[in-house]
């Protein structure tokens, strides 16, 4: 479980560069050398890669903020879940967390907003009257608790949203 580990390292610093706090989150998990080197299909390093999802999780979650660009520190939220029983950073815990709620919320509608347009732009019936049971094309992986998967069974939003430019000024 990755979630201690990213805190701890964080409260050791007032904010710290993300490559930095992986890096420190890496050196403080004593991997052995096979486990340092595993990579993705892609080619990246796996514990990055894991790493780097428990930052965007406790992102969400509330328990890290990022006040710039790359830039991580925690917020009172991430002090307390250190200084609590570790039973509140599991992915379990966190899952009730008002932020992951809102994000989770937001992947759904994001989700059914695509999947409108999509059907929309083929000519199916733009209504959302047919069910999206997205459970069925993820594979549940209970004992990985850095895999983040989000089920939804929602047939009401069928929004669109859309994104108009912005001045830099």
């Amino acid at each position: 479980l990755l979630f201690p580990h990213v805190l701890r390292e964080l409260a050791k610093h007032p904010q710290i560069h993300i490559r930095d706090l992986k890096d420190l989150v890496i050196a403080s998990l004593e991997l052995s050398p096979e486990e340092s080197a595993e990579r993705v299909p892609g080619g990246a390093s796996r514990i990055r890669s894991r790493v780097g999802w428990a930052v965007t999780y406790l992102v969400q979650a509330g328990a890290i903020e990022r006040p710039s660009r790359g830039i991580l520190r925690a917020t009172g939220f991430g002090t307390e879940l250190l200084a609590g029983p570790a039973e509140g950073m599991t992915k379990k815990a966190l899952d009730k967390s008002a932020g992951i709620i809102a994000w989770s919320k937001r992947s759904k509608d994001n989700s059914n907003a695509r999947r409108s347009a999509k059907n929309a732009v083929a000519g199916a019936d733009p209504s959302g009257d047919e069910e999206y049971d997205i459970e069925n094309e993820l594979i549940k992986d209970d004992d990985d608790e850095t895999s983040f998967h989000f089920f939804f069974n929602d047939t009401a939003s069928t929004e669109i949203y859309t994104v108009t430019p912005q001045s830099i000024e």
